[in-house]
């Protein structure tokens, strides 16, 4: 994934930022307009998915804690960044040394997940997490039933118990997956 979206935006320009989200599980809640004021009041040039669960380096990882609070680790599976920020956090990710480390088969070769969580960890500062789940929330190990409020309507967003915020963006990843039709049938209501 790391290489194929690389040859497919290395040569645009124009854009001030880029936004990177999986395909296949995430739910954008709000537009443009609100994305950029969570992104602009982090305050950094790279902000990428806070995780609650350490995925897939548990053993080497688990106990770093770079990030702080629920939301600690990096998810991959959505970010935001202004373009010279995209560019040198690509570049980096793509140059890590393969140390030839896997848990379940998972390297920095073969798993996005894994590239970019080695470099956030060995590059700290150069990738900020939204901890606060303002721009994005990431479900995996929150237990969605209980993480987003689905019976009431705030704003026409799921709201987050957790983190107390209505979300930009929501990643349905893992086995948080089947929970994405719940959260679409709310905003469509």
């Amino acid at each position: 994934k790391i290489l194929g979206v690389w040859e497919e935006i290395r040569g645009l320009r124009g854009y001030d930022y880029i936004i990177f989200a999986d395909a296949d599980d995430c739910l954008f809640a709000t537009g443009l307009g609100e994305m950029h004021h969570w992104f602009d009041k982090i305050g950094k040039d790279f902000v990428a998915c806070g995780e609650s669960y350490c995925w897939p380096w548990i053993e080497k990882y688990s106990n770093e804690n770079a990030g702080f609070g629920r939301l600690r680790y990096l998810n991959s599976g959505f970010f935001m960044a202004t373009w010279p920020a995209f560019l040198r956090v690509w570049r980096g990710v793509m140059k890590q040394e393969d140390d030839g480390y896997q848990e379940r088969g998972r390297t920095i070769k073969n798993d996005d997940q894994a590239a970019f969580f080695r470099y956030w960890v060995e590059n700290p500062g150069m990738i900020e997490l939204d901890s606060s789940a303002r721009l994005c929330l990431c479900l995996a190990g929150l237990d969605g039933r209980w993480a987003l409020n689905h019976d009431i309507e705030w704003g026409k967003r799921p709201f987050c118990h957790l983190t107390k915020t209505a979300p930009c963006v929501l990643h349905f990843n893992g086995r948080e997956k089947w929970r994405m039709r719940d959260a679409f049938d709310l905003l469509c209501r």
